[in-house]
């Protein structure tokens, strides 16, 4: 059983890890019963734990960016024959809209309509049922059974509309607003379409008497009839036919009775805009999100002036969050039923928690809070993923008997921003981030188990080339800076850094100039090659496991150096020119010593890749070839892709696995090396973008780098990394909170039970 659970704990599943959010994602967001939110990540769905905010499940199926999620609250009593269902509404730009069940991670059924859409489609279940409606702007609602997948229903209208709210008190009465008018319907049923709604056109900045201008403050007011810059419509869930308009400096409340705003709620000019606002049901409170950062909570309180004005005034403001240029606000959500904590999402990724404090401590109910100074709302929470576009990435060395105490998945990531960050493949989670260089990160090597070597260049920007090449100790942040004195020189730009599997050399490699020879335990250059050798186009070091080691008297310590008592041991390494030759070359301490050429095969291009492990070796070329050789046999094969110029090239980790890696221009394939045969391969416009670096994170799993931010992690025949959710999903003890109080741990929503869930 010990056995079993190191396993499980060691296996590393396949998944996806989001990265940066889209602008077209925002509003995307949405907090469920159960303790689980849903939130658009460019084009997938991603599921993560409000309390830990792990992650849960990346949903995939979409093809443009998510616009819409929305949580299905229908619940019915289940048991062990019939386990809890999770269902997960999500439209994209393009007016697609799928229904998820998110415990197996599969779309349960693509609610596809011929309408053309133009805004944001907009998702509104039904209470207690599994019906779902769906305004595909700007003419249709359209009225699913989300749970078979049965269009009921469809409408169209000749007025626009842009946003759709339910009547919390009438099933049958729902409201869409037009320009400068509301569509009101009043028989919305399951049987037919409702009949044509009802028109109002709206008249705002008036009052209804003259008592009402004593409630109306500042000069800024909307154009008449009209419903330009309105954020959302939202129904009161306090009293009957009353009506939120938000605008970005103005807040509404309108009376459907006689069609006539009864309240306002103004910001000055300079004061922060509102970018989203809730209204809670617990309690007749709003809560506000600000373009600042902020969070600000206004309350209802009564009018002296008159009975119906809605007053609403502000009890707490929290602190306005730094946001920096590649952070834009998302949207806003408060936590069901108790409404005490509230969180918003910023387009790097993070998730910002807040919670409500008054002079007993933290709230757990929005209706208990009391009301006055000492109420407070604190940051509980900032945790996000990986919030920059990757550049490189390098999983740490494998798993061994050496290092099984202490051994986790790590892959470290270079950004265009010049940071790198090490994430936890296990977790999902950046446990650590170093804003090292000043320019893109184009290269990152791990030189031991917790230390690694990254370069970067400013090719991309203008002025003479600055290179930057650091080596770092990831558990203490320690970062020494090496070829400083290459700064007043003409620098080309450096292109690659080889170390040794030995973890006694390295070598850079420079654009157009030949390369240099590190000593890995002295960080020193051992030599400078002169510029009569020949350009390199690609180089290998001799693994490990080549070398003759048993007469040779080293240790190594714990840091991965090797330490000879009395001579460094040889290693080799081989390395292609621009011709196509292939040299091997042999380094003892200082001494370098030229074995032998082979020449090139006329049918092949410029080498861009070798992969090297035992007795096989891998070249990859411009022209699409893969040249097979096996050294011991002294054999070789030539074998034609197909697919174009070849980026990349790597051998799967272990000794009796026979895959390759292959990076094209616009595919990865996955290549037997036995047969010399294609076991899967797969286009990158399948995962949504350009493929921006790939490694081997185990024998069985392929991580892949978008362009858009996202990792994924792949098995062999690369796909499944959308998988259903079991208990070893979950890292860490968390619980789902039903009603306030902790109802068992997350996992019981994963298993047949009893008793789950709200009744």
């Amino acid at each position: 059983r010990i056995q079993i659970l190191f396993e499980d704990e060691m296996r590393l599943n396949p998944k996806v890890i989001p990265g940066p959010l889209a602008l077209q994602n925002t509003g995307a967001l949405d907090w469920a019963v159960s303790g689980l939110v849903a939130y658009g990540s460019q084009a997938n769905v991603t599921v993560a734990h409000a309390d830990s905010l792990q992650l849960l499940q990346v949903l995939q199926g979409h093809n443009y960016p998510v616009s819409t999620v929305k949580w299905c609250s229908h619940n019915p009593y289940h048991n062990l024959l019939l386990p809890i269902s999770l269902l997960l509404a999500s439209a994209d730009k393009s007016g697609r809209v799928i229904v998820w069940e998110v415990i197996t991670g599969k779309a349960v059924h693509e609610l596809s309509d011929v309408s053309r859409v133009n805004g944001n489609v907009v998702l509104s279940w039904l209470p207690h049922s599994y019906l779902l409606v769906v305004l595909l702007p700007p003419y249709n609602i359209v009225l699913w059974n989300g749970a078979s997948g049965t269009k009921l229903w469809r409408t169209t209208l000749l007025d626009p509309m842009y946003y759709l709210s339910l009547d919390p008190f009438n099933e049958e009465s729902m409201i869409a607003v037009s320009d400068g008018a509301l569509l009101v319907f009043n028989d919305v049923a399951t049987a037919k379409a409702p009949s044509p709604p009802k028109k109002y056109t709206l008249v705002l900045g008036k009052a209804v008497n003259d008592d009402m201008k004593n409630v109306i403050t500042g000069e800024y007011h909307y154009n008449q009839n009209s419903t330009q810059g309105l954020i959302k419509a939202v129904y009161s869930p306090h009293e009957r036919n009353k009506l939120f308009l938000i605008y970005p400096r103005q807040i509404t409340i309108l009376d459907l009775e006689i069609c006539h705003a009864t309240g306002y709620v103004i910001q000055d000019r300079g004061s922060a805009q509102f970018l989203d606002v809730h209204v809670c049901t617990s309690d007749n409170v709003l809560f506000c999100l600000h373009d600042s950062g902020a969070i600000s909570i206004r309350r209802h309180v009564e009018s002296d002036s008159h009975q119906k004005d809605h007053v609403y005034q502000t009890v707490v403001v929290s602190e306005a969050m730094r946001l920096c240029k590649n952070a834009k606000l998302i949207g806003l959500q408060v936590k069901p039923f108790t409404e005490e904590e509230v969180m918003f999402m910023l387009t790097d990724g993070r998730i910002v928690g807040w919670k409500l404090y008054d002079n007993d401590g933290p709230a757990e109910f929005l209706s208990e809070v009391q009301w006055d100074e000492s109420t407070r709302l604190l940051m509980i929470n900032n945790v996000g993923t990986n919030s920059s576009l990757p550049n490189c990435i390098r999983i740490c060395p494998p798993l061994s008997t050496k290092n099984s105490h202490f051994y986790k998945p790590l892959l470290a990531i270079g950004s265009h921003s010049g940071t790198v960050l090490i994430v936890d493949l296990t977790t999902t989670k950046t446990i650590k981030e170093y804003a090292i260089h000043t320019s893109s990160v184009c290269g990152i090597e791990w030189v031991a188990d917790r230390r690694i070597i990254s370069f970067g260049n400013n090719v991309s920007g203008s002025g003479p080339i600055k290179n930057e090449l650091f080596y770092t100790d990831i558990r203490t942040g320690r970062t020494l800076q090496l070829r400083t004195n290459h700064k007043n020189k003409d620098e080309t730009p450096i292109v690659g850094v080889k170390v040794s599997h030995l973890h006694q050399y390295f070598i850079v490699l420079l654009k157009d100039k030949p390369f240099e020879l590190w000593n890995l335990k002295t960080l020193s250059v051992i030599r400078e090659m002169p510029s009569t050798f020949p350009p390199v186009t690609s180089l290998q070091w001799s693994p490990a496991q080549n070398h003759a080691l048993k007469n040779t008297k080293f240790h190594k310590k714990d840091d991965g150096n090797m330490n000879d008592e009395n001579s460094p041991t040889r290693e080799h390494f081989v390395f292609t020119d621009t011709d196509g030759i292939v040299y091997h070359l042999m380094v003892e301490g200082t001494v370098i010593k030229e074995g032998t050429r082979i020449p090139p095969d006329t049918q092949t291009g410029t080498k861009t890749s070798i992969a090297w492990r035992g007795d096989l070796m891998v070249l990859g070329d411009t022209t699409g070839y893969l040249s097979f050789w096996d050294l011991k046999a002294r054999q070789s094969r030539l074998v034609p892709t197909h697919c174009g110029g070849i980026r990349k090239v790597l051998l799967a980790p272990g000794k009796n696995t026979q895959l390759l890696l292959v990076l094209f221009g616009d595919e990865i394939a996955i290549w037997d090396t036995v047969d010399f045969t294609v076991h899967t391969s797969l286009k990158s416009s399948q995962l949504g973008g350009r493929v921006i670096d790939i490694d081997w994170g185990a024998s069985d799993r392929a991580i892949v780098a978008m362009e858009t931010g996202a990792l994924h992690v792949m098995d062999i025949n690369l796909d499944a990394t959308t998988l259903p959710m079991t208990p070893f999903s979950i890292n860490s003890p968390i619980c789902t909170k039903n009603g306030g109080k902790k109802a068992g741990p997350l996992s019981a929503l994963l298993v047949p039970t009893t008793l789950c869930g709200n009744r």
